[in-house]
């Protein structure tokens, strides 16, 4: 790999494409399980849920897939959900911590339904947001 400090900057633009974008397979496999995944949030998530009432109204992507700006060696999706439970930050604070175990029981079922092959990480945190 050449070092990005003898680059011209007329040269960016292939070395950012030869060293540091993923390969556009990559890419397009990456969207169409985010999309799967999107969709089956916004489809099927909360169905059978203890709370059967909670609807997710809104995915919004972000993270380095979401936002188009992955790299090779590191990439991460966040997907944000906007569910129609909560009216307040207080509401949401308290129910936040069921939500989430919810949601991670879909996704565990989503990627068995859907035999996807990703990695969901769990938030170190003790209140996950």
């Amino acid at each position: 790999m050449d070092s990005l400090g003898y680059v011209r900057s007329w040269g960016l633009d292939k070395f950012h494409y030869d060293y540091l974008q993923p390969s556009e397979e990559f890419r397009q496999q990456a969207s169409r399980a985010i999309n799967l995944i999107c969709d089956f949030l916004k489809t099927r998530c909360f169905q059978d849920a203890p709370r059967c009432e909670i609807k997710v109204l809104k995915v919004v992507k972000g993270g380095s897939l979401g936002k188009g700006t992955s790299m090779k060696n590191g990439s991460d999706a966040d997907l944000v959900l906007f569910l129609n439970i909560f009216k307040s930050y207080t509401e949401q604070e308290k129910e936040r911590k069921m939500v989430i175990k919810e949601i991670e029981r879909q996704l565990n079922e989503c990627q068995e339904l859907l035999n996807l092959e990703v990695f969901f990480e769990k938030s170190k945190w003790p209140n996950p947001r």
